[in-house]
């Protein structure tokens, strides 16, 4: 009988004492073990998973780019033309002066079995076909050089479970986003950034005043206001104790005033 047994999880077949394979199980083991590659890497054909730690020093007449684990097991981690990639320990690459450089991982023969047959390419033109995954650029034309490890056009490959566990750059460290809706507060670098409103009304006049409600349960903690036209004068604003902002203004009545409002 062909496969006799099978794998806990996605019930692999495999050969136990006195089966014997066919054509067709083969393809069936081939096909099950495929589509779940394809789950797991969302048909990757050529991404980094794991970054290595880059050191770029200058050689007098070159530089000298190095790679190194950064942390981990690897060096760095990549999938090339469907199949995996890596290397251990040290890496090293000399950049003569003068160009700007695109640095590939490439696929190499013997990758099937042995993922460390995988190359290192250095190119002065950026390449984009199946087998080489964008490593970085180095720009060598001015001193210092510039060593860029995350260009835009690097693919990176997260599994589901890091996807799922990890908020760290999860689509790659460049999002692209037609709406964007932040249920609680936004940072950036460690700051918190204030939910902000935009109202318009008609200046006051001087010696007059006006009011801008917010909506309900928006609580002002700082205003601001840009008239339209210069002939309004000075504006002002002041936050009233019931949440109302209080406008003013030096000159002409009837100007356009724009209030920015950050919430509490």
């Amino acid at each position: 009988m062909p496969y006799g047994g099978s794998t806990r999880f996605f019930h692999l077949p495999y050969m136990r004492r006195g089966d014997y394979m066919t054509a067709e199980q083969e393809e069936e083991r081939a096909r099950i073990i495929d589509h779940l590659l394809y789950v797991a890497t969302y048909g990757a054909s050529a991404a980094m998973i794991e970054d290595p730690a880059f050191t770029l020093s200058d050689g007098g007449t070159r530089w000298r780019l190095t790679l190194s684990p950064a942390g981990g097991e690897f060096t760095f981690l990549a999938i090339a033309n469907y199949r995996l990639a890596y290397r251990e320990g040290e890496v090293s690459l000399d950049l003569p002066h003068g160009s700007f450089y695109y640095i590939y991982i490439t696929y190499g023969a013997g990758m099937e079995t042995d993922p460390t047959r995988c190359g290192l390419e250095v190119r002065t033109e950026p390449l984009d076909a199946v087998g080489h995954v964008l490593l970085c650029t180095v720009d060598a034309r001015n001193t210092p050089a510039v060593l860029d490890d995350m260009p835009e056009d690097k693919p990176y490959l997260v599994n589901l479970a890091s996807h799922s566990g990890d908020a760290l750059n999860p689509h790659g460290t460049l999002l692209t986003q037609n709406a964007l809706r932040v249920v609680n507060w936004l940072t950036v670098k460690g700051r918190r950034i204030r939910p902000v409103i935009y109202e318009t009304l008609d200046s006051p006049g001087a010696g007059a005043t006006a009011y801008v409600v917010p909506p309900e349960g928006f609580t002002p903690f700082f205003a601001i206001a840009s008239p339209a036209d210069a002939s309004a004068g000075a504006c002002g604003c002041e936050i009233q104790s019931d949440g109302r902002i209080k406008i003013t203004n030096t000159g002409a009545a009837q100007i356009p005033i724009t209030v920015r409002i950050e919430e509490a």
